[in-house]
């Protein structure tokens, strides 16, 4: 596709306003907003939602024009500055009128390179799908405490495996010596 290579950014930032106050979308998610998007590329509409947890605040953007094939020509002088429709602690939605309305998927602000080629329709839209985060929780403590707790899990497993080899005969293993610490420390 000849036009694929003069648009290789996604997610660029998209002002937003509401009473005075604008922000990007980008600006939103590094401080602490989570943003979802429905990206009509066939129907050239878009609609943002965001949450913040700790403010207990929600957005709704209305479902505005957006121009996806001039976006896609990197044409940043038609992307529109979204207005918010709704800010509030809880936003609930009586009606919805339209059968695909409220499509809202997660997305990621970041600004990022395309990684392929796009394939299809969707391929196209603006912001790029929300990554999911990989958490590892690290429990409060030392890593003496930490390390006993390890040698405590593995200590049935290993009387276990000693009891075994005594059952079979096995002469128990001795331990090798692989490395040696050196200190040239005078």
């Amino acid at each position: 596709m000849a036009y694929y290579s003069s648009r290789e950014v996604m997610s660029v930032p998209v002002e937003m306003e509401w009473a005075g106050w604008r922000a990007d979308t980008f600006t939103l998610q590094r401080n602490g907003w989570e943003l979802s998007a429905e990206q009509d590329v066939s129907m050239q509409m878009i609609q943002i939602a965001a949450r913040h947890r700790q403010l207990g605040f929600r957005l709704l953007s209305g479902r505005i024009p957006w121009e996806y094939y001039a976006d896609m020509r990197f044409d940043r002088g038609s992307i529109p500055t979204i207005p918010v429709a709704h800010i509030a602690g809880d936003i609930r939605v009586r009606e919805v009128i339209m059968s695909n309305a409220f499509g809202l998927s997660p997305i990621d602000a970041q600004p990022r390179l395309r990684e392929a080629e796009p394939k299809s329709l969707d391929d196209y839209a603006h912001f790029a799908p929300a990554v999911a985060d990989k958490q590892l929780y690290v429990p409060q403590e030392t890593a003496d405490d930490l390390m006993k707790r390890i040698l405590d899990m593995q200590q049935d497993a290993r009387i276990e495996r000693i009891k075994n080899n005594i059952r079979e005969g096995d002469k128990l293993r001795e331990q090798k010596l692989y490395a040696n610490v050196i200190s040239l420390a005078a």
